[in-house]
């Protein structure tokens, strides 16, 4: 009888040891943890954050872990619901370009909430989230291209991720987690269609992901079974939501032949905007820095990229906010007249700007065929900005910032985890927080990392 996917992966999730991890394993699993408490703490004040946050109030539960970004308590369920939305809503959140995944918004939040649950130390905490990347993270890489036309990896593919890092903290079986990975599968889910409205059901995704994989762990915890073959079955996920998955992808190098340690591939967001639309910031912004351009002189601007960011982000209607972080034209504007993309470039008053909205009409998004070939493994853009005195500029980035092979130093990650949280936390706060991950190791109670948090 031939192993199922789910059996490989949960043998290798059985054998994850905190003191087998390679140090530069446990120095990401840090920067990912504060890199998210960041995106959750800077989103505490949305007005959607705070709904999910009432709704789960009205519910009710026992208060055994943190909401994190109001620093009340609820169920580990309702809890790792709020935290998977508030992290992924202001699109600041981590991402992996081989998946096209967000990791962090969904298996931090799960094993942060059962982990207080469990009341578990510092060293089992990187353990989980070791092992709920790398379930993600696969699964994500294993699906293919055609799954991301309708499905939203982060959802689908965060469910297994949160149920393995949730089972991790369980301490499951190998059968167990067969049985987790099956109804992780059973409940994934997540489409697209969101984007047409700038819809707030992109953050419940990331939440009801974590919220997901949670009971489907505490299920197999009980021996609830799931589907064996949740993966590669007639009925399974790749069949129903993939036309071009490789379930060799899936359990690629689980037997040891290569070391698998996928949260080293990684990448941080510096612009709080679709991952898509980063190589055309950077583009713009390099091409300012280098031109001194004058907006007043741009004819019109040609951006080529691949085909998965104009699907996206190539253009359409702005109405709202929202949608401008999902708007190639909106933000190469944006970065070309502002000089700089964040928080404030979403304001109601700049995507209502008509000098910045002229600006992006002279912006025209084109399909490249060469560009598309490196897609996920790069995630390209190259700029052109034409001046009416007719000569030209332009700009190619391959890997934006934050990427692996363009990745920011420590002090980089720490600066942006201060900018995230300046106007939600105390200076000494921040501090503490920053000096608490630094030593997560030395946590014996993870529930610690609350301890110092005072609200600004």
């Amino acid at each position: 009888m031939n192993v199922t996917c789910s059996e490989q992966l949960a043998t290798f999730l059985t054998q994850i040891k905190y003191r087998d991890l390679p140090e530069a394993v446990i120095k990401m699993v840090k920067r990912c943890i504060l890199d998210l408490l960041g995106c959750v703490f800077a989103s505490r004040k949305m007005d959607p954050v705070r709904k999910i946050a009432d709704l789960v109030k009205f519910y009710g539960g026992n208060q055994r872990s943190h909401i994190i970004p109001y620093l009340e308590r609820s169920s580990s369920l309702f809890a790792s619901f709020v935290n998977g939305a508030a992290a992924h809503a202001m699109e600041i959140d981590d991402v992996h370009r081989d998946s096209v995944t967000h990791p962090a918004c969904v298996v931090i939040p799960a094993v942060i909430a059962i982990g207080e649950r469990e009341d578990i130390d510092g060293r089992k905490l990187i353990e989980a989230v070791v092992a709920g990347y790398e379930v993600m993270i696969r699964v994500g890489e294993a699906v293919g291209r055609s799954h991301y036309r309708f499905w939203h990896n982060t959802s689908t593919c965060g469910t297994f991720g949160a149920s393995a890092g949730a089972g991790k903290i369980l301490n499951l079986t190998k059968n167990q987690f067969v049985y987790a990975l099956g109804n992780a599968g059973s409940q994934s889910s997540g489409l697209w269609e969101f984007l047409e409205d700038g819809a707030d059901t992109k953050f419940m995704h990331a939440g009801k992901a974590a919220m997901n994989g949670l009971i489907a762990a505490d299920l197999a915890k009980k021996e609830f079974t799931g589907a064996s073959r949740i993966f590669e079955g007639g009925k399974g996920f790749f069949l129903a939501t993939s036309q071009d998955s490789d379930p060799d992808k899936l359990i690629e190098g689980l037997d040891g032949s290569t070391p698998s340690h996928k949260i080293l591939s990684d990448s941080f967001k510096f612009y709080p905007s679709c991952r898509h639309t980063h190589s055309s910031i950077d583009a713009a912004l390099s091409l300012f820095n280098d031109h001194n351009i004058d907006i007043k002189e741009v004819e019109s601007i040609d951006v080529y990229t691949y085909r998965e960011a104009i699907n996206l982000c190539g253009g359409g209607e702005i109405k709202n906010p929202y949608r401008a972080k999902f708007h190639i034209p909106f933000l190469v504007a944006t970065a070309l007249l502002y000089h700089r993309v964040w928080f404030e470039s979403f304001d109601e008053s700049r995507v209502r700007d008509r000098s910045l909205l002229d600006i992006a009409k002279r912006v025209n998004v084109h399909f490249d065929k060469d560009l598309d070939k490196l897609y996920p493994s790069n995630w390209p853009s190259r700029i052109v900005v034409h001046f009416k005195e007719k000569k030209s500029v332009e700009k190619v980035i391959y890997t934006p910032k934050g990427d692996p092979d363009n990745p920011p130093t420590d002090d980089e990650l720490k600066a942006k985890f201060r900018e995230n949280v300046k106007d939600h936390l105390t200076k000494k706060s921040t501090k503490l927080l920053i000096d608490s991950i630094d030593e997560l190791e030395k946590l014996d109670h993870i529930s610690e990392l609350f301890d110092c948090i005072e609200f600004s």
